[in-house]
């Protein structure tokens, strides 16, 4: 069966309902943009078909034995095992709590008695499979990334190397800790005390601090937030810490885009490090709007979180 790409599904959708509607396909500008948005696309496929895993670091085959989910208090660890003995750990995270089911029915058999140094093709495997294909992001990739660490952390033991070295290359020896702070439903003065306390609890020198109001789209009628908080807060919280501090900031996809620009704007002013998920992270055209119209980084995270 033909795989059908992105690129492909959105070509397919513009001139149904162009020729549907009996107009012409596309103008100039819209022509240029959809170039621009296969091109796009074009590189993301042609990435995808590079090797990530350094088979050749293993000469003989790594059969995995066992996949195990450990759970304890409501935190869970996976572990695997291969034929030879050797063992690799991962902590999963906290929403493993609610994916488990798909942990154990829809991802641990793929890998059972299967070459570790095939882990290319075994996530390839799981993502294309029948039972597996309607799932998306977190529900999914959770669940197996688990695993895939816990493999990559048996493989680094078996050759005395760190798991970064078996996909890359280590360009930074060292990475900073910061503080993740929540918060988001407390009044100002309440939200600011709270976040002093917090980050006065632990050795960090890098503070990432939640805008807007919870996740992904909840400004809606019931709960549309303190208004004016985040707006306030940004500024707060560099005047408090100064410039030697290094922050963070996280709407969890709670903005439009000019909201998203607006706040991002702010967070330039006040020099904070990057701006995550400013829209919905699945809303890919969206965030690269933003990302255009701003400097501020919103690629990747650059530390860790405690």
């Amino acid at each position: 069966m033909k795989k059908s790409t992105r690129r492909q599904f959105l070509t397919t959708a513009i001139t149904s309902t162009a020729a549907a509607a009996n107009v012409s396909l596309l103008s100039g500008k819209e022509s240029r943009e959809s170039d621009e948005i296969q091109a796009r696309y074009e590189l993301l496929d042609r990435a995808l078909t590079q090797p990530i895993l350094k088979k050749h670091l293993f000469t003989s085959p790594v059969i995995i034995k066992s996949v195990e989910l450990l759970e304890f208090n409501g935190s869970y660890l996976c572990r695997v095992r291969s034929e030879d003995g050797a063992e690799g750990l991962a902590v999963a995270h906290p929403t493993m709590a609610t994916l488990f089911p798909i942990f154990l029915r829809c991802v641990r058999g793929f890998f059972l008695g299967q070459d570790a140094r095939e882990l290319d093709l075994l996530v390839e495997r799981i993502y294309v499979h029948q039972f597996n294909f309607r799932f998306n992001g977190l529900a999914i990739g959770l669940p197996l990334a688990t695993v895939e660490f816990a493999i990559l952390d048996m493989l680094g033991k078996m050759i005395d190397r760190p798991m970064a070295e078996l996909i890359g290359e280590i360009r930074n020896p060292e990475i900073g800790v910061y503080m993740a702070t929540e918060l988001r439903e407390l009044p100002l003065a309440e939200h600011f005390a709270r976040l002093k306390d917090e980050v006065a609890s632990v050795d960090v020198t890098a503070l990432k601090l939640r805008v807007g109001y919870q996740h992904s789209g909840t400004k809606d009628i019931r709960y549309p937030g303190i208004p004016g908080k985040s707006e306030k807060l940004v500024p707060m919280v560099r005047e408090h810490y100064g410039d030697a501090f290094t922050l963070y900031a996280d709407a969890n996809g709670y903005y439009d885009v000019p909201g998203a620009i607006q706040m991002g704007q702010l967070l330039e002013k006040y020099n904070y490090g990057y701006f995550e998920e400013p829209v919905l992270f699945w809303h890919f055209e969206e965030t690269k709007r933003v990302s255009d119209a701003l400097s501020i980084n919103q690629s990747k995270q650059s530390a860790c979180t405690t």
